[in-house]
């Protein structure tokens, strides 16, 4: 609410004149486009006016009126009436209900609703006192299962929700994206209530949103308040798939997961099977020594993929990459997005500062697991260097719209390889 006051009607000058203020809860006044001063009639209609004459809007100039600010500064305005040449008129204009009006945000859509404030002349200005209680719409609030996934669809779902005093049934609503619905009668306590969905209507509703709604029962009537809206999503995303393939290598590895979408990966190098609470691949998985590291996917909804293993022999004879091979991230420049014309002409532009000691650097491009195209440059002057990839043109014609992994990985040889430092890109 803002802070509009109006006074009483007076007559001076012929003229009918209303005074009043309007401030926002800050103690700035409120836009002169957003103020109103408001005859409402005691019992006819105008002869012309807002809402087909209830009322005399002198925002609106109805019967010639108009609301002006006292002075640039001020607070205070001033509402004027020429005195009505129609005696009823002027007989419902000295009666009227006067009202000082904000009457919305005048750059407001005309979907934005409602939102106005009205004070009748002779009230109590606020501000007053806070709610001693919280404001609770009639509407479920809340279900024991939010998202609905597939660890959970085999479990009767339980919708919570508030009713105003004075509602004597509830009865819940589930409909899913389909547009098929469930309807249950809840089960009040005072102006809480819960309705329960048998897991067997849960698991015939459609994957997607599920909006939940309630019918309130009155002694007047019933009527339907707000609505809750959640997911279910049952399909378990695909097992990770790992940047270096399972097997023997000389030298420690350091591998990326991926899951082709936007599900967290959690993974394991002990042999345990990973859970949601295992460590998150936010990088590559460093692997040193011979170990079998097993991976994950947990979509938004909670569903797991299954548990994909990617076992990993390293040669105890392998050369110890120290860590002045690692990249660092700030090092590594690559563009996320990139026009396919841009990538067939050009290719994929890769700049980065090679580590002290490093004599090559190893830039791959890939897509999913298969390697586009992959480079081995030698690190020369002052480390810092620049590779396009694909080098050929042919190369890069085949190039397609998609996402894009670019792998750089330092070493000091061939077998003697360091971390991998990873960026996606996408081509549109």
């Amino acid at each position: 609410m803002q802070g509009v006051t109006a006074e009483p009607l007076v007559v001076s000058g012929g003229q009918m004149v209303v005074h009043g203020t309007a401030v926002n809860a800050a103690g700035t006044r409120l836009p002169a486009a957003e103020i109103d001063a408001q005859l409402w009639s005691p019992s006819g209609r105008f002869s012309q006016g807002s809402s087909g004459g209830q009322f005399l809007s002198a925002q609106g100039g109805d019967l010639g009126g108009l609301i002006i600010y006292d002075s640039p500064t001020s607070t205070h305005w001033t509402a004027r009436w020429p005195m009505p040449s129609n005696t009823a008129d002027s007989v419902f204009a000295l009666n009227a209900m006067v009202l000082g009006a904000w009457t919305g945000p005048a750059g407001a859509p005309a979907t934005a609703g409602g939102e106005q404030t009205k004070f009748e002349a002779g009230a109590t200005p606020g501000p007053i006192g806070a709610c001693t209680q919280p404001y609770a719409p009639n509407a479920p609030t809340d279900a024991n299962h939010r998202p609905v996934n597939a660890a959970n669809v085999g479990s009767d779902l339980v919708v919570s929700g508030k009713a105003e005093p004075g509602v004597t049934a509830v009865t819940a609503k589930l409909v899913d994206s389909a547009g098929k619905a469930v309807t249950h009668a809840a089960t009040m306590a005072g102006t809480d209530w819960t309705a329960t969905f048998p897991a067997s209507d849960v698991t015939g509703l459609a994957d997607g949103a599920l909006t939940a709604s309630g019918a309130f029962k009155l002694g007047t009537g019933t009527f339907h308040g707000a609505t809750l809206s959640f997911t279910k999503d049952t399909v378990a995303p695909a097992a990770p798939t790992a940047s270096v393939p399972a097997g023997a290598y000389a030298a420690p590895q350091s591998v990326a997961l991926s899951d082709g979408g936007g599900a967290t990966i959690r993974y394991t190098t002990d042999g345990s099977d990973p859970t949601a609470s295992s460590p998150q691949a936010s990088g590559p998985v460093a692997i040193p020594a011979t170990a079998t590291l097993k991976a994950i996917a947990v979509d938004p909804a909670g569903n797991a993929s299954p548990v994909a293993s990617f076992a990993y022999t390293i040669s105890a004879q392998q050369v110890t990459v120290c860590s002045c091979f690692l990249l660092r991230l700030e090092a590594l420049r690559v563009g996320k997005r990139l026009s396919l014309r841009a990538a067939h002409r050009h290719g994929i532009r890769v700049t980065f500062t090679a580590p002290r000691g490093a004599k090559l650097v190893r830039v791959r491009l890939m897509r999913g697991t298969r390697v586009v195209s992959s480079v081995v440059p030698k690190v020369r002057g002052n480390r810092l260097m620049t590779v396009n990839v694909p080098r050929l043109r042919k190369t890069r014609r085949h190039l397609r719209a998609g996402t894009y992994r670019v792998e750089v990985t330092p070493g000091v040889s061939a077998t003697g390889m360091g971390a991998t430092w990873v960026r996606t890109v996408r081509i549109r």
